[in-house]
């Protein structure tokens, strides 16, 4: 049996296109075999030059979702670039995939962690935990380097294609799988793909100083997510966090928890660790804050001027002289959309130097009759933006100076 798989959607954000041009959509159709023991999960990335933008189809067991083999396919402003399938020859018997990236030449990366998996009682255990970075080019030449996760158990990661041509990834582990993170790390690899450099940061006091102000949980109570990881011109980079829980009241809620900033050089060693105020609840169980960003949860990163830029939704008193005020996220009981009541979007900045701007209200949802569902490019005089007006959802622009 096989499956047509529809690429629909393929855009790429080209310079014209962040000017509010939307470039051509690229439609392909791509056909894989299948049985009923397999089931499908695509990531779709763009480059760094914001010129290519690959796809990678992975084949899963349908009961345990470990990965067998991938599709990779390439993109760039002509259409399809190339396409390989890639079958995953490692030792371990489970695969499981972290991220993906590709860079400026249209080179699709991977990294995936792969272990053997058993149960001892109630608990799961993970036997020869590897890490994996796994590079295909245009003409199917693959490269591949492992290294072995001896510090724990990497619970997620971002990847990030780095201006000096490394394959760089940010993330957190735990001390064992289900437990709750205990620090993060960053691996590079040299260009060659010859070797990963592994640099770990446990937390330090500050972040377990944290409480919720309406849940009153502490900061071992949370998970930890990674949300992004950036590179600034000077090439220091930046890995960008979350903090999730559970809260069982009237209502079972997702919590989330302040920003978590990490700072480190070229190489991935870390130098620095912050934290911005967030505090977030939203009725209903998520198993990550990105999939709750269209509600208003989690936040935004978006690199500007050599700055990132942060968005995120706060509760307007804590810019009327209040602070720690959270932020009660529900769905409208009549009509579309969700009650942004004292809801509002705020804004600060991270520069490589480490300074972070003070959080400013950026956009008060109750006097626009709109709530930002994502920012999408930034000017100098704005922000293009989806936003709603619980009725319908559409592209506009918040006039601001960044």
């Amino acid at each position: 049996m096989r499956k047509t798989i529809l690429l629909l959607g393929v855009l790429f954000a080209t310079t014209a296109f962040a000017q509010e041009q939307l470039s051509d959509l690229i439609v392909r159709k791509y056909t894989v075999p299948i049985d009923k023991r397999i089931t499908f999960e695509s990531v779709g990335v763009t480059s760094p030059d914001k010129r290519k933008a690959g796809v990678v189809i992975f084949q899963m067991q349908f009961n345990t979702s470990n990965l067998q083999s991938a599709h990779m396919l390439s993109f760039d402003e002509n259409g399809l670039k190339w396409e390989h399938p890639i079958d995953f020859d490692f030792e371990n018997k489970t695969l499981k995939l972290l991220d993906i990236a590709i860079d400026d030449n249209a080179d699709i990366y991977t990294a995936l962690i792969s272990f053997n998996q058993k149960e001892e009682g109630d608990k799961e255990i993970y036997e020869n935990e590897t890490l994996h970075f796994y590079q295909c080019g245009q003409y199917g030449e693959q490269n591949t380097v492992e290294e072995s996760v001896e510090f724990g158990h990497i619970s997620g990661g971002k990847l990030l294609v780095t201006k000096s041509n490394r394959i760089a990834l940010g993330g957190y582990y735990a001390t064992a799988p289900g437990k709750k993170e205990t620090g993060c790390y960053i691996a590079t690899s040299h260009p060659s793909l010859s070797r990963i450099l592994l640099n770990l940061q446990e937390f330090p006091a500050s972040y377990y100083s944290y409480r919720h102000s309406a849940t009153k949980q502490s900061a071992e109570d949370f998970n930890a997510y990674t949300i992004d990881f950036l590179e600034f011109s000077d090439s220091s980079l930046v890995l960008l966090g979350e903090m999730q829980t559970l809260y069982r009241g009237i209502e079972l809620q997702t919590v989330g928890g302040p920003i978590l900033v990490h700072f480190a050089d070229k190489t991935g060693e870390f130098n620095g660790f912050r934290t911005i105020n967030k505090n977030q609840c939203i009725v209903g169980r998520s198993s990550s804050p990105t999939g709750l960003r269209s509600r208003m949860f989690s936040y935004f990163a978006m690199m500007y001027q050599d700055k990132v830029h942060l968005f995120f939704h706060d509760n307007c008193q804590n810019y009327n002289g209040e602070t720690d005020k959270h932020t009660f996220i529900t769905g409208r009981v009549f009509g579309v959309g969700l009650n942004y009541d004292d809801v509002c979007a705020a804004h600060c900045t991270i520069n490589s130097k480490h300074d972070i701007s003070r959080p400013e209200m950026l956009m008060n949802y109750q006097e626009h009759k709109c709530y930002m569902i994502e920012p999408l490019f930034i000017t100098p005089d704005g922000l293009i933006l989806c936003r709603s007006d619980k009725v319908s959802n559409r592209i506009a622009k918040l006039k601001h100076t960044f």
